[in-house]
């Protein structure tokens, strides 16, 4: 027989195996590379190279988000000697595999830790391993697992105030802002929550603690990610992300002034726009690309129910924090980022799937199995099962479908298409210094190593200001005074981008550009017998490439 000891450090071991296998599972299946991916990529790449963290070599612009997730695909780069951009993805991917089995048995343990239900435990780590955005964007070459990894050490650190807990939250939290610097808003929440609902309402002194331990956590995070915002600042003159000044274009600013009728209209925010929510538990853009009503609608109102528990005194002091962090989450991408942006919402669910299971928790508590249990209590314990059983079956039903869909939009759009058209503009390209206007910027970016004019800027200033120099703001309306502006030697425009421009100038297609090539997969995509979200491969299924006429050179 395994004695005791023994026994722990196997259950250890067949869930982070268990969690890998699955991640091999979808990788192997989907061989799902993100479009971001590759945009980050070729600033590591350069890197690697010796060509500088950039996306255009002699141009220091900070394209990339995740300090992480640009570092550690370049060493994966050195590791294959530059040699496989293929084999780099792959012990890219094997980095964030770990990562993301080991904070899912992080996460497990901490929910047997909080709540001593196996029942609850287990459900965690199943409805974990089955979402389909942690599993694919801790395989698809984004940072996700390693994302994961801080968030449950975070978590574990925070409710179970292990020894040190201050360094022990330093460094979780500093591994959090190397991760993903936004993850500053999830650590002031997490704090927040920490303070409001950590302790009983008596216990002013457990407050006062922990509030000194929070400060002192902060202190060693900052020094801890003090190096890289004064190497960004040094290198690309400012610690802010190019992304990030981009992205901020889209949205008017929040002020104080502003703040609390932006506040008031939240919750009618969340009920207008169902995928805000919807998309805790569901696939990339699922509300746009024909997704079933009903599993929208469901997903809905189990993400609007988490939003809620936070106010219920029954309720455990935990789960409440973690539905806490997941409203002030919500309200974080509702207002600020203005759009369910997939490989932001992975956080959000972790916070999700601790209430769940929290609340499964105190219902298995409450309904144990005793002679004396009255009929009701027994039948809520029954209905329990059942809710959980059905919560299973969906998330593993989504979870397939979703496979599939990425497998073929792997296979039609980012690689028969998206990449193809960046091997022909390499090869078509007067010079490296032709320059393309496109909105997706990876896989056409990176494969073409041409200069970019991307939509909305991430990798180029020139954008940036000719948005700003633009009278209409909106995409793709502005598209036509930024070719005015910019003059590309190319363009790479989906067929209702480019119907907009023909609108708007149809001098630019009568008299300056014209069209060198057309890359369209929309009849392999209509005849798929089956696919989950066709709308999400018919989006990016035909682009039209047009070149400068010679004569405007």
């Amino acid at each position: 027989m395994i004695n005791s000891e023994i026994r722990p450090r196997l259950l250890w071991l067949w869930i982070v195996a268990g969690l890998v296998a699955t991640g091999l599972a979808w990788a192997g299946y989907t061989h799902h590379a993100w479009e971001d991916y590759y945009i980050t990529f070729r600033a590591s790449k350069n890197l690697a190279t010796g060509q500088g963290l950039t996306f255009t070599p002699g141009e220091r612009v900070h394209s990339f988000t995740s300090p992480l997730g640009v570092l550690l695909p370049a060493l994966a780069s050195v590791l294959t000697g530059n040699h496989s951009d293929d084999a780099a993805l792959w012990v890219f991917r094997c980095m964030s595999l770990a990562a993301y089995a080991g904070a899912g048995f992080l996460l497990w343990r901490l929910c047997r830790a909080l709540h001593g239900s196996r029942w609850a435990a287990w459900l965690l780590l199943v409805l974990y391993a089955l979402d389909t955005k942690i599993v694919d964007f801790s395989t698809n070459g984004m940072e996700t697992g390693i994302l994961m990894l801080f968030l449950a050490w975070t978590l574990s650190a925070l409710l179970l105030a292990p020894p040190r807990q201050a360094w022990q939250l330093g460094l979780a939290w500093a591994g959090l802002m190397w991760t993903r610097p936004d993850s500053c808003v999830y650590i002031a929440v997490l704090s927040l929550g920490a303070l409001l609902f950590g302790s009983s309402g008596a216990a002013a002194g457990a407050r006062i603690n922990m509030l000194r331990t929070l400060l002192t956590a902060g202190v060693i995070a900052a020094v801890l990610y003090l190096p890289w915002l004064v190497w960004a600042w040094s290198y690309y003159g400012t610690p802010v992300p190019h992304t990030i000044t981009a992205k901020a274009l889209f949205h008017p600013p929040v002020t104080l002034g502003n703040l609390p009728d932006i506040i008031w209209a939240f919750p009618a925010m969340l009920t207008a726009h169902v995928d805000m929510l919807a998309t805790t538990f569901m696939p990339p853009y699922s509300s746009i690309t024909g997704w079933p009503v009903a599993m929208l609608q469901s997903t809905f109102w189990v993400a609007a129910l988490v939003t809620l528990v936070w106010a219920l005194p029954g309720v455990r002091r935990e789960t409440r924090l973690a539905s806490a962090a997941f409203c002030a989450g919500q309200f974080y991408l509702t207002v600020f980022v203005g759009f369910p942006v997939p490989w932001y919402v992975p956080t959000n669910t972790v916070f999700a799937l601790l209430v769940i299971a929290g609340v499964t928790a105190q219902l298995d508590q409450a309904t144990r199995p005793d002679p004396t249990l009255t009929p009701p209590f027994r039948a809520l314990r029954v209905g329990g099962w059942i809710l959980s059983g059905l919560l299973v079956a969906g998330s593993l039903t989504i979870t397939v479908l979703a496979a599939h869909q990425l497998r073929r939009q792997q296979a039609l759009i980012e690689r028969g298409e998206r990449q193809a058209i960046g091997l022909w503009l390499r090869d078509q390209a007067a010079t490296p210094r032709d320059t393309v206007l496109l909105e997706p910027l990876g896989y056409i970016g990176f494969y073409s190593n041409l200069k970019m004019l991307d939509f909305p800027g991430l990798s180029s200033p020139e954008v940036i200001a000719a948005r700003r120099r633009a009278h209409v703001k909106a995409y793709p309306d502005c598209w036509a005074e930024l070719i005015v502006d910019l003059r590309p030697d190319w363009l790479v425009l989906r067929p209702y981008e480019a119907a907009v421009i023909r609108r708007l100038n149809p001098a630019i297609f009568r008299q300056d550009y014209d069209l060198a090539k057309v890359f369209d997969v929309r009849p392999q995509v209509q005849a798929l017998p089956f696919i989950m979200g066709r709308g999400y491969l018919l989006n990016d299924a035909c682009f039209e490439v047009y070149h400068r006429r010679a004569r405007h050179e």
